[in-house]
């Protein structure tokens, strides 16, 4: 196999698997709506198909029962952005009817490219019924 066809199959490959994207990264967008201050009550997440929200979650550093801070939130906003898997974020804080805060990250989902990858050609069995392996 040449270089050139290597070269091919693993970008096909990594664009497959999400390993790398191909449009050029912008920096993150900033929060656009005010903080508001309290005990974060729950962290939502809206618009989200193919990540595990526990994943994204995990990547925060709020944490129900915390209060809110405009640093920490921002910082969780910037770590979600440069997870390179969405292409608009949006954070706001709404307060709960019960007296705390729920933060929520409404997200649009990058587009994930689908390798067509033809199908296996048919291998003709003569011979006995079954084969064992």
């Amino acid at each position: 196999m040449n270089s050139q066809k290597l070269l091919r199959l693993i970008a096909a490959f990594a664009c497959a698997t999400g390993g790398f994207s191909l449009r050029a990264q912008n920096p993150p967008p900033q929060p656009r709506a005010p903080i508001i201050s309290g005990v974060i009550e729950s962290i939502e997440f809206r618009g989200v198909r193919r990540i595990p929200q526990d994943t994204l979650r995990a990547l925060l550093a709020s944490k129900p029962g915390e209060m809110t801070s405009e640093e920490t939130l921002r910082r969780d906003f910037t770590a979600l952005w440069n997870t390179g898997r969405f292409d608009d974020i949006r954070m706001e804080t709404v307060a709960s009817e019960r007296g705390g805060v729920i933060v929520r990250f409404t997200v649009t989902e990058r587009a994930v490219a689908q390798a067509m990858v033809p199908a296996a050609p048919s291998i003709p069995f003569r011979g006995a019924g079954s084969a064992l392996v």
